[in-house]
């Protein structure tokens, strides 16, 4: 899951089913198990395993209970996953797993099917810059490596000390309970940089061990309510 380089996308259509939900975001290189049980989303799933394997997570407006069944507005900047794990039950839900392959950008939607179809184009993030980024990395890093033994109870073995800064973010933004709206906000800085330091600032505002909070702060459990979305 770690590594300096990016998933190969070099084959990829442009054209992806989307599945809009109020509550999730897709970092790159993380994992997101999909309990798929609705009718159309069935068959959505269906075809996505007969073609690319791709899905497009996209994360609901503010407001989206206003529009029913119909076709309510999502955020611009989504999360592209590929099926790696499958099992369709006997009843014609399917358990899924996705592997975040990359930001996307929403360019326009197409018809035909009961599900959303999208348009995208892959996103692209810039470097940090500046000599200061590296020590961030590596504070940003001890903190990873905090969470992850607190998560896991030390079952999972360390990554390496040498993570890149843009994919440690989006480790610990996928990590961390952030409310939705704040990941999708991690999720479409592709500044680098930029997203190291929303990324300091939440965890500071949040009072997280290592990042100036207080005695008291301290002796409550961290992280608030981990999750992998």
């Amino acid at each position: 899951m770690v590594g300096d380089e990016a998933p190969d996308l070099s084959g990829f259509s442009g054209i992806v089913p989307m599945f809009p939900l109020p509550n999730v975001v897709l970092f790159p290189r993380m994992f997101l198990p999909l309990h798929i049980f609705e009718p159309r989303y069935r068959a959505m799933t269906r075809s996505v395993l007969d073609g690319e394997r791709y899905v497009a997570m996209a994360l609901l407006q503010p407001g989206w209970q206003k529009h029913g069944e119909g076709a309510p507005a999502v955020h611009p900047i989504l999360g592209l996953g590929k099926i790696v794990e499958d099992t369709a039950l006997d009843d014609g839900r399917f358990n899924l797993v996705l592997y975040g392959m990359g930001r996307i950008r929403l360019l326009d939607e197409r018809s035909g099917e009961p599900y959303r179809i999208a348009r995208v184009e892959v996103l692209k993030e810039r470097p940090a810059t500046g000599a200061g980024y590296e020590r961030k990395r590596r504070l940003l890093h001890a903190f990873y490596l905090q969470v992850l033994k607190q998560i896991t109870q030390g079952s999972i073995a360390a990554p390496p000390g040498d993570v890149p800064l843009g994919l440690l973010c989006d480790f610990l933004s996928s990590l961390i309970a952030f409310e939705p709206g704040v990941k999708q906000s991690l999720l479409e800085e592709l500044d680098v940089g930029a997203r190291c330091d929303l990324l300091l600032d939440l965890l500071q505002r949040m009072n997280a061990p290592g990042f100036g909070a207080s005695d008291d702060a301290r002796k409550r459990p961290w992280p608030p309510g981990p999750s992998l979305n």
